[in-house]
């Protein structure tokens, strides 16, 4: 078996893994699921598992950090490159609104310890991973002149992302109705778009 083969053949073993962890720890919960599950739900002996990871910590670390992208990749999956920056703000907002409500569902009935986490100690790292994948979005949008030139890119993606994460997880307002979707996504992208200079904003 060749290098590449091998090094393969352990990227999915650990996918397989972290997928089952992933199943097992949403249905159950973190306090309800032992290693001797995951494995189970692998379909792969206990000494398989620890194989791959040293403990159940470095289990769950793998499985919130495959969380956290999953989520991700749910919100934008239907952004495209020639959608305009606003478009693609309100794309996101309506869809991470939907999901993320869903998703609140599914914890609350399934396991509070993980929806808790989520909320959380896991922001953080969903905030990073928001920031990450807007960057290449403003890189695109300052190409095409659609907000100001001097922008900082990379704080513009902080910011952004701290107001979307804002949106999704504390959907409290005074103003508008932050339930409908719509709405929101609107607020947010004049929001945004204001604050970036945008032309047609002030």
């Amino acid at each position: 078996m060749t290098e590449t083969a091998v090094d393969t053949s352990v990227t999915d073993m650990r996918r397989r893994i972290i997928a089952a962890g992933y199943r097992m720890l949403l249905q159950f919960g973190e306090n309800k699921t032992s290693m001797g599950d995951i494995a189970d739900a692998a379909g792969v002996s206990r000494g398989t598992v620890y194989r791959y990871f040293d403990d159940r910590d470095q289990l769950l670390e793998a499985v919130m950090d495959h969380s956290a992208h999953r989520y991700w990749d749910a919100i934008d999956a239907s952004i495209t490159d020639d959608m305009s920056l606003g478009d693609k703000i309100e794309s996101r907002v309506q869809t991470s609104i939907r999901f993320s409500s869903g998703l609140i569902d599914q914890l609350a009935s399934g396991s509070v310890e993980m929806y808790r986490r989520m909320i959380t100690g896991d922001l953080h790292r969903s905030s990073i991973l928001s920031a990450e994948r807007t960057v290449p979005m403003l890189e695109l949008a300052r190409e095409r002149g659609e907000f100001r030139a001097d922008l900082d890119i990379a704080l513009a993606a902080d910011w952004i992302s701290r107001i979307i994460v804002s949106i999704i997880w504390l959907p409290v307002s005074t103003v508008i109705d932050m339930s409908d979707e719509k709405v929101a996504a609107a607020y947010t992208r004049d929001l945004i778009m204001g604050g970036i200079g945008a032309p047609g904003h002030t």
